[in-house]
């Protein structure tokens, strides 16, 4: 890391991406997977545009090659090195960008600040006084249109509990580029 940049100390911020997908056994899990890489990539490009001496290190077993300069995926190192990549990651990040699973409480215990991007279910998860979260977007196929979370959290409050079976007019989508960038 720190052949990637001018000084001896770089920041470092993670994005460790859930996709259990094939692995998941109902929609509930699905549902806590990230979205496409495609919603990340401005937010990545960002980070490492704005400072010379920033490097991301990204944990995405779907995507092993994004071609922007210090950007590293710990999933091409071999399995030892990989699970010390990923405490190494969640120690040292300026930030971590992650969804709700193992990292996250992980992240919390040690106190790093993170972005839980595709946040869901909305009522489940530890949170520290930094931490931000970026909900699933709920889309309404009847109206054609994504519904407000104030509107999630009033009128479809079991969406709040993961109970995405009760509502068939309602998708669960990917929080959306725009929303993660922000």
């Amino acid at each position: 890391i720190k052949k990637m940049t001018l000084i001896d100390k770089p920041k470092i911020f993670s994005f460790i991406l859930r996709r259990e997908s094939k692995n998941n056994s109902n929609q509930h899990d699905n549902n806590r997977d990230a979205g496409p890489i495609s919603n990340y990539l401005e937010s990545l490009e960002y980070i490492i545009n704005k400072d010379p001496n920033n490097v991301i290190l990204i944990d995405d077993k779907k995507y092993l090659e994004i071609n922007l300069p210090r950007v590293i995926n710990v999933r091409e190192f071999n399995n030892e090195l990989y699970n010390l990549a990923n405490i190494f990651m969640l120690k040292n990040s300026e930030f971590c960008v992650i969804q709700h699973s193992g990292p996250l409480h992980l992240a919390n215990i040690l106190k790093t600040p993170v972005v839980v991007s595709d946040f869901l279910p909305l009522w489940q998860g530890s949170c520290g006084k930094n931490d931000i979260f970026v909900p699933k977007n709920f889309f309404s196929k009847s109206e054609n249109k994504i519904i407000s979370l104030k509107k999630v959290l009033t009128d479809f409050v079991d969406l709040f509990y993961g109970n995405y079976d009760k509502f068939k007019d309602i998708k669960v989508l990917p929080s959306n580029k725009y929303d993660i960038k922000m």
